[in-house]
């Protein structure tokens, strides 16, 4: 059986549109997006640019997945946007002759990952090819009481928050359509199933991991006869993401 894969989930454009596979509100955005940064589009479906920072403000563009756009300012206004399972603010950035105002949430200062299947080694080359510090490692891991022996890939970003981690996630990760993404934080482990998994498969789980009601890391397991695969994104309170791909043999 051919197992397809979708990102984490697909965020609609912003705003008024139904979400699809849509999570509650489980982040709030306190990135700082200083003048000139360049930003990337982390909507699957596109973002909506507005004239005014205002859900009712006039629509005057929409910037495509994975589209750069650079930052003016962040205007000042007491209203919170919480769209996609983030609370956010405006954006006021400036997309070739134009300006106008879009929602933090689905904006990042690192580029999505594209292709069919994207892997580490890529991602961590394109970021290097846009000038942003990372760190890499790719190392075989021996087997342990705790853990088998495999092969472990690692990105580690500075200046990022958990709500980077999960856009880009979004992109990085392989998590099948059927599996439902929690619509809310249960406890400090909430999982969810995959009820459709090939039967070679003894589990496809999502496993969203919270502290005091916040999400703090993403993980997505794969685990069958012989072999098991582990995504996981996680944020550390000193401003730093770490992006890890764990592949193992037994």
């Amino acid at each position: 059986m051919t197992i397809r894969f979708i990102s984490l989930f697909l965020i609609p454009v912003f705003i008024m549109a139904p979400f699809t596979n849509s999570f509650c509100a489980q982040m709030t955005d306190t990135r700082t997006f200083l003048e000139k940064t360049k930003i990337y589009v982390h909507s699957n479906n596109g973002l909506i640019v507005r004239t005014e920072p205002s859900k009712s403000a006039e629509r005057m563009a929409s910037l495509a997945f994975g589209q750069s756009a650079v930052v003016i300012a962040t205007p000042e206004i007491d209203e919170s946007i919480e769209a996609g399972g983030i609370k956010g603010f405006w954006v006021k950035i400036k997309f070739g002759p134009k300006s106008g105002y879009v929602f933090s949430g689905f904006i990042s200062r690192f580029p999505v990952s594209t292709g069919e299947k994207p892997s580490f080694p890529d991602y961590h080359k394109k970021l290097k090819k846009f000038s942003i510090d990372s760190e890499y490692t790719n190392k075989d891991i021996e087997a342990s009481e705790k853990s088998h022996a495999g092969n472990e890939k690692t990105i580690t970003l500075k200046k990022a928050s958990i709500v980077d981690a999960f856009l880009i996630s979004r992109s990085l990760f392989h998590v099948p359509l059927t599996i439902k993404w929690p619509k809310k934080l249960i406890s400090k482990h909430t999982f969810a199933e995959d009820s459709k998994k090939p039967d070679k498969l003894w589990a496809s789980t999502l496993d969203l991991v919270s502290v005091g009601g916040v999400l703090k890391e993403i993980n997505y397991r794969q685990r069958a006869s012989g072999w098991g695969v582990t995504f996981t994104a996680s944020a550390t309170n000193d401003s730093t993401i770490k992006l890890t791909h764990y592949v193992f043999s037994d």
